[in-house]
């Protein structure tokens, strides 16, 4: 049986006929039971091309409702698509607060890099003895 779905116009949910048979019960109950171990997946190929994959297609955060002061010409700018700007304005939000974690990962690494260098020391080329004394460093300028 067919019922329009009044949320999302256009999608339909199907519901069941009839009822399930205690046959087909006994068996549903029988294959929630077996070990994951036990189950033959030889017939379901394995995915090993994942470059039309979509990250996060049946991922949805929960939204919050807040106030946000926006300059008018900001908020004109994500208006002038019509429908849907509070969703770019998310999606911006979004790819900047990637970009920024990304960035941090990549500067904590950048700094711990430089602390081991550090630590080890630079060679300067001057076999570990100054150039010259200290004085003559401070009367050159």
């Amino acid at each position: 049986m067919k019922k329009e779905n009044k949320k999302h116009p256009g999608m339909v949910r199907v519901e069941s006929e009839g009822t399930v048979t205690p046959e087909i019960e006994t068996e549903l109950k029988a294959l929630a039971a077996l070990p994951d171990d036990d189950i033959d997946t030889s017939d379901i190929p394995g995915i090993t091309d994942w470059s039309g994959a979509e990250r996060g297609k049946f991922y949805r955060p929960i939204k919050e409702a807040v106030t946000v002061r926006l300059d008018a010409d900001v908020l004109h700018w994500l208006k002038k698509d019509g429908k849907g700007y509070q969703n770019r304005l998310n999606a911006i939000l979004r790819k900047e607060m990637e970009m920024a974690a990304h960035s941090k990962g990549r500067y904590a690494g950048a700094r711990q890099r430089q602390i081991s260098l550090m630590s080890e020391g630079i060679d300067l080329g001057t076999s570990g003895s100054a150039p010259c004394p200290r004085e003559e460093l401070h009367e050159r300028r």
